[in-house]
C-alpha cells in the first residue's frame, strides 16, 4: 500500500476522505465496528467553537469552518449547524480577547439580554456572557459516517474488525502487524485514538505519554416540546458535574429550561497529553494523530486534510509547531484527572 490508516475514528476516516480525495487510495483497519462506541468518535454531537483561550487555536477553528463546508457540500447533507454560543465565567474574558485579537465576531450579553434571547439559560444577576455567533454543533457519528462513504466512493479500502497489534518502521516503509497478516505500506497514518499509545510505542522513538480518562456524556430533554433558540453554552472553568445528582441540580440552577431528570447516559474517551495539545507530526514512514484531549471534533475535516498533507510530504495548511511529536509536554505524564 501508499498509505495505511490505523483506526476509522474521527481522524482516520477524515485523513482517508482527504487522501482519497487527492487520488490516493488508502487502506483503513478498523478494530471494532465501523461507528462503535467504544472509543472517542460516536454519539450524536459535538460542540464546533470559535471561542477559545489561545488565538492560536481560534485561528485554527476559523480555518475549519469551510473545511465543514467542503465536506457537506461532498457529502450533500447538513453536518454542522449554527446555533451561536455562549461562555460565562471568569474564562470568557480570556476568550473575548483571543477573538479579538483574531478578528472574530463576538459581543457581551447582560443577564437580562442572555434571557430574552435564550430563556432557558439561567444568567445572574449583574452576570454577563461572551456570545460568538459561528458556534455551534457537529453531527458527530453522521460526520464519521459521511467521511468513510465518501472515502470509499473515491477508492479507500476500509476494513472493519481487523485490529492492529503493531507499527514497525523498517527503512523508509512500515510494516503494520495485524491477526491476519502484515501490511506493508509507504506510510502508516497512526490515529487510533485511546489505544494510539501503545501503537506509538514501537513506532516513534519518542512515543508521546497519553492519559486516557471515561468521560461521561448526559441527556436532558427541554421543559417545553416547542422549539426555542439553545446556543452551545460553556462554563469557565469547567467543572462538570461528576454524579446523576450533581448534574441534576446544575441543571435546575443553570439550566431551567430542560427537565433536570436525566435520560440515558453516554460514555467517551478522552485521550489526554500534559498541555491538552494534540499530537500531529511526521517521523520516518509514520504519522502520529493522537492525544486529541477533548476538544479535536470540531476540527476533523481540516484535520484530515492535515494528515494527507504530512503522509504525502506536503506542507500542512497550519503551522504544527505547536502539536510536535518532539515537543517538551509529551515527555511528562498528563493529568489523569482531568
Amino acid at each position: 500500500m501508499e498509505v495505511a490508516i490505523v483506526g476509522a475514528g474521527l481522524l482516520g476516516s477524515a485523513a482517508a476522505w482527504a487522501l482519497a480525495s487527492r487520488g490516493v487510495r488508502p487502506l483503513v483497519l478498523e478494530q471494532f465496528g465501523l461507528g462503535h462506541t467504544r472509543g472517542s468518535s460516536h454519539g450524536a454531537t459535538r460542540i464546533f467553537r470559535l471561542s477559545y483561550p489561545e488565538p492560536a487555536y481560534v485561528r485554527m477553528a476559523m480555518a475549519a469552518r469551510p473545511a465543514w463546508a467542503r465536506l457537506q457540500a461532498a457529502a450533500g447533507e447538513e453536518l454542522l449547524i449554527t446555533t451561536g454560543g455562549l461562555d460565562a465565567g471568569p474564562g470568557a474574558e480570556v476568550c473575548a480577547a483571543a477573538l479579538a485579537e483574531c478578528g472574530a465576531a463576538h459581543s457581551w450579553l447582560t443577564a437580562s439580554q442572555v434571557r430574552g434571547r435564550f430563556p432557558g439559560i439561567a444568567a445572574q444577576p449583574g452576570e454577563r456572557m461572551l456570545y460568538q455567533p459561528d458556534s455551534g454543533v457537529c453531527l458527530a457519528g453522521r460526520t464519521v459516517a459521511a467521511l468513510q462513504r465518501l472515502a470509499e466512493q473515491q477508492g479507500a479500502d476500509i476494513r472493519a474488525d481487523c485490529p492492529v497489534l503493531a507499527i514497525e518502521p523498517n527503512g523508509d516503509r512500515a510494516v503494520v502487524r495485524t491477526a491476519t497478516g502484515p501490511v506493508s505500506a509507504t506510510v502508516v497514518v497512526a490515529a487510533a485514538g485511546p489505544w494510539s499509545g501503545r501503537l506509538l510505542a514501537g513506532a516513534v522513538s519518542q512515543p508521546p505519554r497519553l492519559a486516557v480518562t471515561r468521560q461521561q456524556v448526559r441527556y436532558f430533554r427541554p421543559r417545553d416540546s416547542r422549539p426555542a433558540a439553545w446556543p452551545t453554552f460553556i462554563e469557565w472553568p469547567a467543572g462538570a458535574p461528576a454524579v446523576d445528582e450533581q448534574a441534576a441540580d446544575y441543571v435546575r440552577d443553570r439550566l431551567p429550561g430542560l427537565d433536570p431528570a436525566p435520560l440515558l447516559p453516554e460514555t467517551c474517551l478522552y485521550t489526554l497529553t500534559a498541555d491538552e495539545d494534540f499530537v500531529l507530526g511526521r517521523e520516518g514512514p509514520v504519522v502520529a494523530a493522537a492525544g486529541c484531549s477533548g476538544h479535536a471534533f470540531k476540527f476533523g475535516p481540516l484535520l484530515g486534510e492535515i494528515l494527507a498533507a504530512l503522509a504525502l510530504g506536503e506542507p500542512p495548511p497550519v503551522d504544527l509547531t505547536r502539536f510536535s511529536l518532539a515537543r517538551q509536554a509529551l515527555a511528562s505524564a498528563p493529568l489523569a484527572g482531568t
